[in-house]
């Protein structure tokens, strides 16, 4: 043996034994479980996954919900200011604005507005966004898009219903103005006509 080779350092960590195979085996079983069953609830839920670049505004991942919910290739949403273009026309300057501002803030912001699908559906969402920063830059967003339209329908037939509602408590409430007024009139009159008679009557006497 070569005195002057260098000698080698024992390597003290000790190799898993089959026990704890065993042991580990049923959590990394659970937690593939878990996460197909994370995958499967994005994926059939009304949300779409999404992330972009913080400085470009392009999607780096869309989920395939994109497709069920607005109709669009998901390839179509990767595409320079997809996006923009599709904001509904009366949401878009306050869309694009918001998310500017707040997402400079590098702090986590919600928000909803209105996209046009690809068969022109007006659709709702309500956009979860996380700012991911690097020395205080947004670099990444991440979130999801999460369509209310059915909860905004609901929202505006209950304020036609209560609007409906006063209509009909304020033409109910000039109907019994106006038929108090007439009963106060007949009344004034009819004391009017009783004080006649009796001064008649008075002078007849």
């Amino acid at each position: 043996m070569n005195a002057g080779a260098p000698k080698r350092k024992k390597d003290n960590r000790a190799l898993p034994n089959s026990n704890e195979l065993l042991h580990r085996q049923p959590f990394e079983e659970a937690l593939r479980a878990s996460e197909e069953r994370l995958r499967l609830l994005l994926e059939t839920t009304n949300a779409i996954p999404w992330e972009a670049n913080a400085r470009t505004w392009r999607f780096t991942y869309v989920g395939p919900q994109a497709v069920k919910l607005l109709g669009y290739p998901v390839d179509q949403w990767y595409e320079k200011a997809f996006w923009a273009t599709h904001i509904h026309p009366e949401d878009r300057g306050f869309a694009i604005a918001f998310c500017e501002k707040s997402s400079r803030t590098s702090k986590d912001y919600e928000f909803e507005y209105r996209m046009i699908a690809a068969d022109g559906r007006v659709v709702w969402l309500h956009n979860i966004v996380n700012v991911v920063s690097k020395g205080g830059v947004p670099e990444t967003l991440r979130g999801f898009m999460i369509d209310i339209t059915e909860h905004k329908r609901a929202e505006q037939a209950l304020r036609e219903a209560h609007d409906q509602l006063e209509s009909r408590v304020r033409d109910r409430t000039q109907k019994l103005t106006e038929a108090n007024a007439a009963l106060r009139t007949r009344v004034v009159e009819r004391k009017r006509a009783e004080v006649a008679l009796l001064e008649s009557e008075r002078q007849s006497s």
